[in-house]
C-alpha cells in the first residue's frame, strides 16, 4: 500500500476543497451573470418593442431598424412572411425556412390562447447567428418579431467565462502554493522527529531534538527529549548494576585465590613455632612463607590489570620445574598431613 507523506495528507485536501470551492464559485457567477444580463437584455428589448408599437412605428420596419439596429420580420396569420429587414448573409437557403427558425406556428398559438401578456421572448438562431427574438400579435392577426443580434453578447459571455477560469486557476494555484507552505512548516518538524527517533532507537542516546514550535509538535518533541534522558539514565544505571555485579563476582573469586595462600602462610607459620624444627626447615618454611606473599600480591597485580588490562606475554617454561616449585609449596602440608607423594616426571 502507498505510504503518503504527512505533508500531502495535509496539502492535498486543502487543495481539493478550496480548487472545488474556486470552481464552483466560479460556475455560479458565471450563471448568475448570464442569467441576469438576459434578463436585462430581454427588459430592454421589450420595452424597445412597447415603444415601438406606442408610436406606431411597428408599421415602418425599415425606420425600426436604422433606430434600434435590429431585424424586424412580420408574418401572416398563415405564418408566412409579409414583410422582412433580415437578409441571409450567404444567400444560400430561403426566408421561408425563418417560420421554422423563428417558431412561428408555436409563438402564434401561445399569443393567441393568452400567453406571456401580449409578449414572447425567445432565444433563436437565424442564419448560424444566434439572436433575443420578441414577438407581438397585432390586432390584424399578424405576427410582429423583433429580433435582436446577441453575438456580441455571447462572446462578452465567453470573454467573461474565459476570464473566471484565468480567476479560478489563479486561485488554485495561490491555494497549491498556501498549502505546499502549511504542509511543509508542518511536515518539516515532524520529518525531523522522525528521523531523530531512528537514531535514538541506533542507540544514540546523547543527542536531543530541536524544538522548532510551540505547540502541540513542540511538545511531543520535548516528551521525547525528555524520554530519551530517561532511557540514558536508565541505560547508565544498568550499566552501574552490571559494574556491581562483576564487581562482586571478582570479589568472591578474588577472596577464594587469596585463601589459598593464606592458609598454606598459616600452617607454615604453625610449624615456625615447633622448636624442635632445624634451622634448614625454619628457612625453607621462610621462604615458602615470601613466595605465598608474592603470590598475593601477583592475584592484587592481576586485579588491577582487569581493571586496565596489560598486553599478556608469552614464554616458553619446562612444566617439571613448574611443578617442583608446586611440589616444594605444598610440601611442608603433605607432610603435616603424613600423605607421601612420589614424584615421576615424563621427560
Amino acid at each position: 500500500m502507498y505510504r503518503f507523506s504527512i505533508q500531502t495528507k495535509i496539502t492535498l485536501p486543502f487543495m481539493l476543497l478550496f480548487a472545488v470551492i474556486i470552481f464552483a464559485i466560479s460556475i455560479v457567477t458565471i450563471s448568475l451573470f448570464n442569467r441576469k444580463y438576459d434578463e436585462q437584455f430581454s427588459v430592454e428589448t421589450r420595452e424597445w418593442l412597447e415603444a415601438i408599437v406606442q408610436t406606431n412605428y411597428i408599421y415602418e420596419p425599415e425606420k425600426v431598424k436604422r433606430a434600434y439596429r435590429a431585424e424586424v420580420v412580420v408574418f401572416g396569420q398563415d405564418g408566412s412572411i409579409s414583410s422582412s429587414t433580415l437578409t441571409n448573409p450567404t444567400g444560400s437557403g430561403s426566408l421561408f425556412q425563418l417560420a421554422t427558425d423563428l417558431k412561428v406556428h408555436q409563438v402564434q398559438k401561445q399569443l393567441r390562447d393568452g400567453f406571456g401578456d401580449g409578449f414572447i421572448l425567445e432565444n433563436v438562431t437565424v442564419f448560424s447567428k444566434p439572436y433575443k427574438a420578441i414577438y407581438y400579435l397585432q390586432s390584424d392577426g399578424h405576427l410582429y418579431c423583433l429580433i435582436r443580434p446577441i453575438d456580441k453578447i455571447a462572446e462578452a459571455r465567453q470573454q467573461a467565462i474565459l476570464l473566471m477560469i484565468g480567476v479560478a486557476s489563479s486561485g488554485v494555484f495561490l491555494v497549491i502554493c498556501i498549502s505546499y507552505l502549511i504542509g511543509r512548516n508542518l511536515g518539516k518538524p515532524i520529518s525531523n522527529l522522525v528521523a531523530f527517533t531512528h537514531r535514538v532507537a541506533d542507540g544514540n542516546l546523547n543527542i536531543q531534538c530541536e524544538i522548532t514550535t510551540r505547540d502541540e509538535i513542540g511538545n511531543l518533541t520535548a516528551s521525547f527529549n525528555q524520554m530519551t534522558v530517561d532511557l540514558r539514565n536508565s541505560r547508565d544505571e544498568l550499566i552501574q548494576v552490571e559494574r556491581l555485579a562483576v564487581a562482586g563476582k571478582m570479589a568472591t573469586s578474588f577472596a577464594h585465590e587469596i585463601r589459598n595462600p593464606l592458609s598454606s602462610m598459616r600452617m607454615l607459620a604453625q610449624m615456625l613455632l615447633n622448636p624442635s624444627l632445624t634451622e634448614a626447615n625454619r628457612h625453607q618454611s621462610l621462604q615458602y612463607i615470601l613466595e605465598e606473599i608474592e603470590r598475593i600480591d601477583l592475584i592484587v597485580k592481576g586485579l588491577m590489570d582487569f581493571a586496565k588490562p596489560e598486553r599478556l606475554m608469552r614464554s616458553e617454561c619446562d612444566l617439571r620445574h613448574v611443578l617442583q616449585e608446586i611440589m616444594n609449596l605444598m610440601g611442608a602440608n603433605l607432610r603435616h598431613h603424613k600423605i607421601s607423594l612420589i614424584e615421576n616426571y615424563d621427560s
